[in-house]
């Protein structure tokens, strides 16, 4: 019910009457959390193109999930969502394009835990945690423990304090008044937002940055943002810690940035969390220094064996973020201006602008050389992980589809991978 008397339709207190929009994130990749867990010298769950499994928890309408599958016709893929509609829509496009490999289950996250067998290599969980009851925190969480086997690999994205905690008094607000409106959530939503911009509520400095990060959102999003119940930005070391005590390593972040410390983070701040010893209070000093806003941790469920040896990090595949001409060879991070041009950068540039490929095939630079340029390149964002060249058909087949329907895309399947679409060289 969505009329002025009604209240609506939701699912654990999470916004219900209109489908999340369908997005792609590229850090939760399979070959994406390899190289994070290879660079900082953990195994990753698999080698090559070898058969995988892998779980989305939350899919929502698993757009993102199905470009994956049909990136990767050798792998497994499983999607939960608690709504049907999302689930519906899903299966219809997967039916569509032919995928065979993919199933999608409307299942909240108590039932779920029926199904979850330890035979997954990868679980991953974007824009969940954030946005539910404290009862449903724990049981994703749990979840990811029970699908894993060990050595597998748990991507977890959410927002963060003390970043979004400055929104909490805006939020509250909005919801309160939202719950007085009539209509849809997202007409609701933008009922509360005039009113709250009309009155004065807030200061214009807010608003300046409130349309800048939000223009670029269609309506449906910020109410599902911002309308749920039991919205509530996490604090890292409540998250690690129980990661922890579920039998996780927490890795690091998935957000590529932050790869490297010393290229992210400050030498003092490095000095200030080098005498902090256990991870949980490591990560929230690191975020109160870096002003954190979003986390995506890795962590791996019972580490099995330690990573590769530094040369072998060169046969991994790499592809271009951006046409050649266009890659600035520097970045700008907490810890200052930083410049990456060398021969070494160039080279890479040079032979992965003829198309995906292997740092190896570079020929003349040391291994610790490739790697410190691509790493500088990665968190700069002109280079992401790539898979080694699989079957194109399914991806070819997918994306036909999606042009076909008119679908929003904000990536492409492609035989190195599920791609961001403005990603070159793919």
């Amino acid at each position: 019910m969505t009329g002025s008397a009604g209240k609506l339709r939701a699912l654990d207190g999470y916004v219900a009457d209109s489908c999340y929009p369908s997005q792609f994130h590229q850090s939760f990749q399979p070959s994406w959390t390899d190289w994070n867990l290879e660079r900082r010298g953990l195994a990753a769950p698999r080698t090559g193109r070898k058969p995988f499994k892998l779980v989305d928890l939350g899919c929502g309408d698993a757009h993102g999930l199905l470009l994956t599958a049909a990136s990767h016709p050798e792998g497994q893929f499983v999607g939960i969502d608690a709504a049907p509609e999302h689930i519906a829509r899903g299966h219809e496009l997967a039916v569509a394009a032919g995928l065979t490999n993919v199933e999608l289950r409307c299942a909240d996250f108590r039932r779920a835990r029926h199904f979850a067998d330890e035979s997954a290599d990868y679980v991953t969980a974007q824009g969940v945690l954030a946005w539910v009851s404290p009862q449903n925190r724990s049981r994703l969480l749990d979840l990811a423990a029970r699908w894993l086997r060990p050595g597998g690999a748990f991507t977890l994205g959410y927002n963060a304090c003390p970043g979004w905690g400055r929104l909490a008094p805006f939020q509250k607000l909005v919801h309160a008044l939202a719950q007085s409106a009539s209509g849809t959530s997202s007409q609701r939503f933008t009922a509360a937002l005039n009113r709250i911009r009309g009155d004065g509520m807030l200061p214009s400095e807010f608003w300046e940055w409130f349309d800048a990060q939000t223009d670029r959102h269609p309506p449906e999003y910020l109410a599902h943002e911002y309308l749920n119940d039991h919205w509530n930005p996490c604090w890292s070391s409540d998250v690690v810690s129980g990661m922890v005590q579920r039998g996780f390593a927490y890795v690091g972040q998935a957000i590529a940035v932050r790869l490297r410390e010393d290229l992210y983070l400050k030498p003092e701040w490095r000095q200030t969390l080098a005498t902090i010893g256990d991870s949980p209070t490591r990560e929230l000093a690191t975020d109160l220094l870096a002003d954190t806003w979003y986390r995506h941790d890795i962590y791996v469920k019972s580490p099995t064996a330690p990573g590769p040896a530094l040369h072998a990090l060169t046969h991994r595949w790499w592809t271009l973020a951006a046409s050649p001409e266009d890659i600035e060879y520097r970045m700008t991070t907490p810890a200052g201006d930083i410049s990456f041009d060398s021969e070494a950068a160039r080279s890479i540039v040079r032979w992965l602008g003829q198309g995906p490929g292997q740092l190896s095939a570079i020929s003349g630079f040391a291994a610790a050389d490739l790697l410190n340029s691509i790493d500088a390149m990665y968190m700069a964002g002109f280079a992401i992980p790539a898979d080694p060249p699989g079957d194109p058909a399914t991806a070819t087949r997918f994306n036909a589809v999606l042009t076909a329907r008119g679908r929003p895309v904000n990536a492409v399947a492609s035989a190195h991978g599920a791609i961001t679409a403005y990603r070159r060289g793919s």
